[in-house]
């Protein structure tokens, strides 16, 4: 077999390119805009965080070649962070918990991050990598308390502003808590009148009762309130049971559209509002690809 002639990716610019706007009409003739982050090159809106915040080391020089990087995660955040870690000449090692799906993990290796799974919760995970990076010189992206991730969605905002005038409510959820504290503040600081409505699980209240009991819906609710989610900025939040939208998921996924569980509870919360004749916006946060386990055997059981 002939040798494929190597390309040097590292020094292609846009990596992270805009991503487009869905627009649906339901029937109480709301007008829905899904920003459809699943585009990103790893297939989820992590990527606009950790692109920032990597390139804001480099342009600091705290990160350069070889720099040792951990990172705590159930998935998304760490498969974004290993696809970048060749553009940014980094080593990787990743701390996920044992729940993570074989999806993932299976995405996960195709990479060159060293993968630890953890025996414990999200929790867990974080203090064993902020170990990790300390004892080895490294450094701890800690997406769930470090500020310099509450500067990201800087070019996210700007393109949902370019593209909608206007916006009445803003339908999120929480797992590091950035999506709302970053990208839900510019939003909220560039449309006056909006709302931001987020949603937590009828299992598991992490936002308004701080409950943390084992969920299905991975990526979402880790077993303690993060330091950077800004819970001041909702202004209301309700409850989903986590079958209903696993069970949504798997109906969505069957008729051709292509969204994971956290995104489908918005569409979700959309429904239990009864909002009417509304400018709604969510978030794709990533694809339904990487929970396909989780859809087929919610088919099974029902």
């Amino acid at each position: 077999m002939k040798e494929i002639e190597h390309i040097d990716l590292k020094n292609l610019n846009g990596y992270i390119k805009k991503t487009p706007l869905s627009h649906y009409k339901d029937s109480n003739n709301n007008d829905i805009y899904v920003k459809e982050e699943s585009f990103n090159p790893s297939g989820s809106i992590k990527d606009r965080v950790f692109y920032y915040v990597l390139s804001t080391l480099k342009n600091e020089g705290k990160i350069k070649r070889n720099t040792l990087v951990t990172l705590a995660s159930s998935g998304n955040a760490a498969i974004s962070l290993a696809k970048m870690a060749p553009i940014f000449d980094i080593n990787v090692v990743l701390f996920l918990p044992n729940s993570t799906t074989n999806e993932r993990r299976k995405i996960l290796s195709l990479t060159n991050a060293k993968l630890l799974y953890i025996a414990g919760k999200m929790e867990d995970c974080s203090k064993i990598a902020q170990n990790y990076a300390d004892e080895n010189e490294g450094i701890y992206l800690d997406q769930f308390s470090n500020e310099l991730f509450l500067s990201s969605h800087q070019d996210t905002s700007k393109e949902i502003f370019d593209d909608l005038d206007d916006i009445d409510y803003a339908i999120l959820t929480s797992g590091s808590g950035v999506t709302i504290s970053a990208l839900g503040r510019r939003l909220k600081e560039h449309y006056p009148n909006l709302k931001i409505i987020a949603y937590e699980l009828e299992e598991a209240k992490f936002i308004t009762q701080k409950k943390f009991f084992p969920h299905k819906i991975e990526g979402i609710g880790p077993n303690f309130t993060p330091k950077n989610l800004n819970a001041s900025l909702i202004d209301k939040t309700i409850s989903l049971p986590q079958e209903h939208i696993l069970s949504y998921c798997q109906k969505l996924y069957s008729l051709g559209y292509n969204y994971g569980p956290s995104t489908v509870g918005c569409f979700l919360a959309i429904k239990s509002l009864s909002l009417q004749n509304k400018h709604i916006l969510i978030v794709s946060y990533d694809n339904a690809d990487k929970y396909l386990t989780a859809l087929i055997n919610e088919k099974e059981e029902n």
